[in-house]
């Protein structure tokens, strides 16, 4: 055999290697977990809605597809959510990845991890009619049917409103889930909380409001440092900021070959 006909076999084992690399890396499992639970209703701009008590003035979302509230004229946390959802597979379709879907806190719904070139007509035939339901969200429970669909290692997307008392139920379900796939908690944070704990302080209720919220904000961040000592990623945003911190996220997790 000449230094010709080796080197010849060389390159084409290196481009047989890159191209199965290169084919591994775009052919990755995205699992969409979307929480339908009674919290996602909330919406920040409503008046019934205080820091302390954030899941107060939960309504209707409507459709379930992006859309905006014709009484209100925003978006509640649930329609964020599906917004980010929708941008997220279709992202992680357009770089050649398999997404799939599945719900909890309301009607199960549940589409297995796929690239067909209809993937995403599916999943906007599986959500279109979706909003927020009056359940507690079972994260365990989710975790446990998830990992009986599906077996290979994915990033699991749960897109959530984040609350202390989760916590317990939570960390079992990213155990569950950490033990075969790569979790991501995207969870929405109300600006209302945001706004309380900046604002100027006059009175005793701006006061009472102050103390509630920065309570509330502690044992939230408490909470998340918890999920990533577990070895869970995490994205704590408002609302508005959800769909492209989750995908820049996504696109992250890609270039660092986290999967």
């Amino acid at each position: 055999m000449t230094h010709a006909s080796v080197n010849a076999s060389a390159a084409d084992a290196a481009r047989a290697w890159i191209s199965r690399e290169y084919q591994d890396e775009r052919d990755q499992r995205i699992l969409l977990l979307l929480d339908c639970g009674r919290r996602m209703g909330a919406r920040d701009n409503d008046p019934d809605q205080t820091p302390d008590r954030p899941e107060l003035g939960m309504a209707p979302s409507g459709s379930g597809v992006p859309h905006t509230d014709h009484t209100g004229g925003s978006l509640s946390h649930f329609d964020h959510a599906l917004d980010a959802l929708l941008l997220l597979a279709y992202v992680g379709l357009n770089h050649g990845d398999r997404v799939g879907l599945m719900t909890l806190g309301g009607p199960q719904r549940y589409l297995p991890a796929q690239h067909a070139g209809s993937t995403l007509n599916h999943i906007l035939r599986e959500t279109y009619d979706l909003q927020p339901t009056l359940q507690v969200s079972d994260f365990e429970r989710a975790a446990q049917q998830l990992l009986m669909h599906e077996r290979k290692r994915a990033l699991v997307v749960l897109l959530t409103n984040l609350r202390d008392e989760d916590d317990q139920n939570l960390l079992a379900a990213t155990r569950l889930l950490r033990a075969r796939h790569l979790v991501l908690v995207a969870s929405l944070r109300e600006a209302a909380l945001d706004q309380a704990r900046h604002a100027a302080i006059g009175t005793p209720l701006e006061a009472s409001h102050l103390a509630a919220a920065s309570g509330y904000a502690q044992r939230r961040e408490a909470s998340l440092r918890r999920l990533r000592a577990e070895g869970v990623l995490c994205l704590d945003v408002q609302p508005e900021k959800l769909a492209v911190e989750s995908i820049n996220r996504y696109l992250a997790i890609k270039a660092a070959t986290m999967l």
